[in-house]
């Protein structure tokens, strides 16, 4: 049977030769497996650490030797390469002060390559946009201006070109659709401005021809309210003097609905009411004349029938 501290000693003995070797990995694998003998050994930890602390060092220098060879990287601007080199080296030697700092480095320089790209990017697409306004195109000038604030809404320039092209844009629509304006028809006019007004509500001009528009129509509705009024009350005095009262009634009430203070729709109301009732009254008597002398005969027939008291 093996005696576990010889085993130990022996095992102390090959980890020192591998670390004499420089066989730093071996050296390591030696050490885990004393441990599983007996995991407190003194001399295995300490063997242990300083197996791992020369398995760093040699890292380091592995890592230091590449970073020298792909220091040309550098002065060539290849930061992205040499980010993806370094991220693999940061597996081998996560704790190497040079290797973290150069890191650093990259990220800061990838964020200013970055911004100057899109510095590029956002000169080039504002000079598009203002040509696109030049020509006259802003429609495609209001999409781009959207875009780009979709990427950065504080970006008072492209702002400031929304804003024209869609004023400007406005204002084109206007003078194509004189026409409507011309014509006098308020009603398509008003549609008109209310649909450019959601392309650009703050367009003075437009908010003046909308309440100009807005006060015609008012205007004609009010003319219109007379003009159904007079109508229905000359309605009213031909029913009433062709005695039609049931139609005088009922064209009373529709010109009290355009106008329940119609003095004249209420006064040919009540006349008209009142006639009803007197001929109404005239007929129930003319109908009890008329049966009055068949009640008297049919009294006298009926007279000799009754008791005397």
């Amino acid at each position: 049977m093996i005696d576990p501290q010889n085993y130990l000693n022996d095992g102390h003995k090959k980890v020192k030769e591998l670390m004499s070797a420089g066989d730093f990995e071996r050296a390591y694998q030696g050490c885990q497996e004393l441990l599983k003998v007996d995991p407190y050994n003194p001399k295995t930890l300490k063997l242990l650490e300083k197996v791992e602390e020369k398995m760093v060092k040699k890292n380091e220098e592995m890592v230091e030797k590449d970073i020298k060879a792909t220091g040309h990287l550098w002065d060539e601007g290849k930061y992205e390469e040499l980010r993806e080199i370094y991220a693999k080296l940061y597996q081998y030697a996560p704790h190497y002060e040079k290797l973290q700092v150069l890191i650093g480095k990259i990220e800061q320089k990838l964020l200013e390559k970055n911004e100057q790209q899109q510095k590029i990017f956002l000169t080039s697409a504002v000079d598009a946009i203002k040509k696109a306004i030049r020509e006259k195109h802003f429609g495609e000038a209001i999409q781009a201006c959207n875009e780009l604030l979709s990427m950065d809404k504080s970006n008072a320039a492209v702002g400031q070109l929304l804003q024209e092209a869609k004023y400007l844009l406005v204002d084109e629509k206007l003078r194509e659709n004189e026409h409507i304006v011309d014509s006098g028809d308020y009603g398509a006019a008003l549609h008109l401005y209310e649909s450019l007004r959601s392309i650009d509500p703050s367009h003075a001009k437009l908010q003046a021809l909308i309440a100009d528009a807005v006060t015609h129509l008012e205007e004609k509705k009010k003319i219109q309210k007379k003009i159904d009024i007079n109508e229905g009350t000359a309605r009213v005095k031909e029913l009433f003097e062709a005695q039609e009262y049931e139609k005088v009634l009922k064209a009373c009430e529709d010109s009290m609905v355009l106008d329940p203070h119609n003095v004249v729709a209420r006064l040919y109301h009540q006349k008209a009411q009142n006639i009803m009732e007197a001929e109404n009254d005239i007929a129930v008597l003319k109908k009890i004349k008329e049966t009055l002398p068949t009640l008297k005969t049919a009294y006298q027939q009926k007279q000799g029938s009754f008791i005397k008291i």
